[in-house]
C-alpha cells in the first residue's frame, strides 16, 4: 500500500478494545458509522441500488458476502459500484506485527487500488491462503464451544443472550460470545428439524459460522440486518435485532 493510496483511501485501525490506533483521513470510522442509521448486508441481497437510494444510511458488508461470494471482484468493483460508495463499509480482524487489530474500510473509489490486480475467485484461492481468514482449526474450536453451550437449557441460553445484547456495541469479544449463544440456541431449537445445518456443524463446513458472524457484526455495531436467510432471522430474533429484506421508504404525506 503506497503512501499516495493511504492518503486517499479512508480506513481506520483499532485495537481489540476499540482504542483508535490510526486512520488515513482523520476519520474515526467507527464513530462515523455509529452516527448513522446502519445495517449489515447479508449475501444474496441487493445492496448497490439501496446504498444509493439511502445515502444517509451506513451499509456494512457482512461476512457472508466477503467470505462466501464466488466472484468478489464482481461484488465490489463491477459497473454498479463504479466510483465506490461513501456510505458502504467493510469490517474485519486483520493481523499486525504484535496482535490482531480491527480494521474498518470505506468502499470508496480508492479501495480497489489496495489490491494487486483483480481479486481471485473463490475457486482460485488455495487452501493455505483460505486458512488465513477461515481456519478449519479455529472453526473446530468454535464448534467445541458451541457443543458445550448446546448442553445448557434453552432458557439459560435465552437469559444469557438477553443480559448481554445491549452491552455489545463496540465490544467485539462480547459480540462474539453472544452470537455463539444465539447459534447454540438455534441448534437446540431446530435440532433434527434442520438436518442440513446439523450436517454442516458435524462436518465443520467452511461456511458454518457465516450466519453467526452476521449476528456478531450487527451486535457490535448496534445495527439492523438486511437478509432473507431463515437462520439469520431466527438468531436475530433471539438478540432483538431487527432483520428486514426491504428498502425503507419515506412515510406518505397528504
Amino acid at each position: 500500500m503506497t503512501n499516495s493510496i493511504l492518503a486517499q483511501h479512508s480506513y481506520a485501525i483499532y485495537d481489540m478494545q476499540m482504542k483508535s490506533l490510526t486512520n488515513s483521513r482523520g476519520e474515526d470510522l467507527f464513530k462515523v458509522i455509529l452516527g448513522m442509521d446502519r445495517t449489515i448486508i447479508d449475501n444474496h441481497i441487493e445492496w448497490k441500488q439501496r446504498s444509493q437510494t439511502e445515502s444517509q444510511k451506513a451499509f456494512i458488508i457482512g461476512r457472508t458476502i466477503a467470505d462466501e461470494s464466488p466472484n468478489p471482484e464482481g461484488v465490489f468493483f463491477n459497473e454498479k459500484i463504479k466510483g465506490g460508495r461513501q456510505n458502504v463499509f467493510l469490517f474485519g480482524i486483520e493481523p499486525s506485527n504484535e496482535r490482531p487489530v480491527i480494521v474498518i474500510h470505506r468502499l470508496d473509489q480508492h479501495f480497489k487500488a489496495l489490491f494487486r490486480g483483480p481479486l481471485p475467485t473463490l475457486d482460485e484461492i488455495n487452501q493455505l491462503d483460505m486458512a488465513q481468514w477461515n481456519d478449519p482449526a479455529k472453526r473446530q474450536g468454535l464448534c467445541d464451544r458451541v457443543r458445550h453451550l448446546r448442553a445448557l437449557p434453552g432458557k439459560e441460553l435465552q437469559q444469557q443472550i438477553k443480559s448481554q445484547t445491549l452491552c455489545c456495541i463496540g465490544n467485539y469479544a462480547l459480540s462474539c460470545h453472544t452470537a455463539e449463544l444465539a447459534y447454540a440456541l438455534m441448534l437446540v431449537e431446530t435440532n433434527h428439524k434442520d438436518p442440513i445445518e446439523m450436517q454442516k456443524f458435524t462436518d465443520n463446513h467452511q461456511n458454518l459460522f457465516g450466519d453467526a458472524n452476521v449476528i456478531r457484526d450487527a451486535l457490535f455495531f448496534g445495527a439492523t440486518i438486511l437478509s432473507k436467510d431463515k437462520h439469520i432471522r431466527k438468531m436475530a430474533a433471539y438478540c432483538h435485532i431487527r432483520c428486514h429484506d426491504e428498502i425503507s421508504r419515506p412515510a406518505k404525506t397528504n
